[in-house]
């Protein structure tokens, strides 16, 4: 993905010939089925570019429906320079994105035209509105029986430059350390309060050395109530939780919609004029801690005295969730269907005109 665009002889001519397999398999799949569009999840993929480009020539729409947008603004100007020379422009029909930053990101970067794109929302979001309005309703269960924190775990690196394979001196260090260790210190305040840790898939074994380094510098081990967890899907978790404590991510988000109190820590370097530009900021609908402490006792009110769900999310909460999902109602999935028919209806009448 991150070395499509190459001046390299052997990878241009190698592109050629797996465009021309593609074509040949395209009409082949054709004669089997018809076939009015091809979805995909990601614009830059590289097993598909080759494909968008063929279909494009078709008049096959092949249509991306970019599944994440979240990109403070020093993290976007590094990777629209990072990816004018590594992964060039978009070569299908239609972008499908979250909200209007991602728009600009994308025609700023020389990523896809005006024309190719359309703002539609995070359709995923959309249970999760419907998720809040059922437990303020009080037609399931709002949370958890008994008190649950989750923590959306972050690496130092994260959404830093050297998180893009580039040297950087920037990291998380005492931000990642003082998270870990109120985590801790949360579960060992109540053996009845439940702690889940959960990173990223493939930064479990990372964090799992982040965290046992955290217990050694308070001097213990960690406590039998705090588990580090990757699996599953993240939802229920979300559904379950009492308070959610989360940075840098798209999950922050999830947990407004779902009406959940969000604590964001915002200390140490986060304090740092360096690191605004990297931050992804929910505004006035989240809680900033502001030391280790600080967020220690958030979670731990939260888990004491949990607020009920509201039907209606605060104007702020909607304001930052229209902002960073683009979708501050739960109308999306809609918005996609609409915005996929007419492709579907534009296709099939070039298709017959054609003919």
């Amino acid at each position: 993905d991150d070395t499509y665009v190459a001046d390299d002889p052997a990878a241009r001519l190698g592109k050629a010939r797996y465009r021309r397999f593609l074509g040949e398999m395209w009409r082949h799949l054709t004669r089997l089925g018809g076939y009015d569009a091809v979805i995909t999840g990601n614009w830059a993929y590289w097993a598909e570019r080759e494909l968008g480009a063929v279909l494009e020539e078709l008049g096959v729409p092949f249509i991306v429906l970019h599944k994440e947008g979240i990109k403070p603004p020093a993290r976007s100007e590094l990777l629209r320079h990072l990816f004018r020379k590594t992964r060039g422009q978009f070569m299908g029909r239609r972008m499908l994105v979250y909200h209007e930053d991602e728009r600009h990101h994308q025609l700023q970067g020389d990523i896809a035209r005006d024309d190719q794109i359309v703002i539609v929302g995070m359709p995923r979001m959309d249970l999760n509105h419907a998720w809040r309005r059922s437990a303020a309703a009080g037609e399931i269960a709002a949370r958890a029986e008994k008190p649950l924190a989750l923590f959306l775990a972050f690496l130092p690196n994260n959404f830093l430059p050297s998180y893009s394979g580039l040297e950087s001196d920037l990291a998380w260090a005492d931000l990642c350390h003082g998270s870990l260790r109120a985590m801790i210190r949360l579960a060992e305040c109540d053996p009845g309060i439940r702690v889940i840790v959960r990173p990223r898939g493939q930064e479990l074994p990372e964090l799992k050395l982040l965290l046992d380094a955290a217990a050694t510098s308070l001097g213990r081990a960690l406590p039998a109530n705090l588990k580090l967890s990757a699996e599953g899907d993240v939802t229920p978790l979300l559904q379950a939780a009492w308070v959610i404590c989360a940075h840098n991510t798209t999950v922050m988000f999830e947990g407004l919609a779902v009406g959940k109190p969000v604590v964001v820590p915002q200390f140490a370097e986060a304090e740092d004029e360096r690191y605004k530009g990297y931050i992804v900021d929910p505004g006035s609908a989240a809680e900033l801690a502001t030391s280790e402490d600080d967020l220690l006792a958030r979670c731990l009110e939260h888990c004491r005295n949990p607020k009920p769900i509201p039907a209606d999310i605060s104007v702020g909460a909607k304001a930052s969730l229209a902002k960073w999902t683009g979708n501050a109602v739960g109308d999306s999935a809609s918005r996609v269907r609409a915005a996929i028919l007419r492709e579907l209806s534009a296709g099939r009448t070039s298709q017959t005109a054609s003919r």
